[in-house]
């Protein structure tokens, strides 16, 4: 193959790339509109302690819960391990304004926390529920300075709690009632 054509068709193929990235990624549908506020997050909490739940993924609802708590507590206490800080100064700072103009966290829903210890599999979804709504309270109710957060670094109480809620409604995409 000639130098030229495969020059055109490399060039070709990252404008769909690119093209395909924009379309899949950046339009879709955000949730600017959606309740992101810790009242909202504690209100479908006390909604799932009379229901019947499951999940389409890998994790058990419990186990979800106990995941998203142990997040939130460890705005407050640190988290285990960290991105390079050159990451979460660059990188990470770019995420953050992506997932909050969208009101829309993505990432893997059965991603561990980086260096946190495991979540005991048998956790009754109750004492899930009820260790994840005394996390947000304590995260709505914190008065002084938060640790960084193991990707995205430093935070205001406003864009933790912004995180915190998206990252809950994130995984309860993968939450259904029976």
């Amino acid at each position: 193959m000639k130098r030229s054509k495969f020059l055109k068709i490399t060039a070709a193929g990252g404008v769909f790339i690119i093209f395909g990235l924009w379309k899949g990624v950046f339009l879709k549908k955000s949730d600017r509109s959606r309740d992101v506020s810790i009242a909202a997050a504690l209100k479908i909490i006390d909604s799932f302690k009379t229901k019947e739940l499951t999940s389409t993924g890998t994790w058990k609802p419990a186990y979800i819960f106990s995941h998203c708590a142990q997040s939130l507590e460890y705005a407050i206490s640190g988290f285990p391990e960290h991105k390079p800080e050159l990451y979460k100064q660059t990188i990470g700072k770019l995420a953050l304004s992506f997932f909050s103009s969208r009101k829309k966290l993505s990432h893997p829903l059965d991603d561990p926390i980086p260096g946190a210890p495991a979540i005991p599999e048998d956790v009754p979804v109750l004492t899930a529920l009820n260790r994840l709504e005394r996390a947000f309270v304590a995260l709505r109710d914190h008065q002084d300075s938060f640790q960084p957060h193991f990707v995205f670094g430093s935070l205001t109480k406003e864009q933790y709690a912004l995180v915190q809620v998206i990252h809950f409604y994130n995984h309860l995409d993968e939450v259904r009632a029976v």
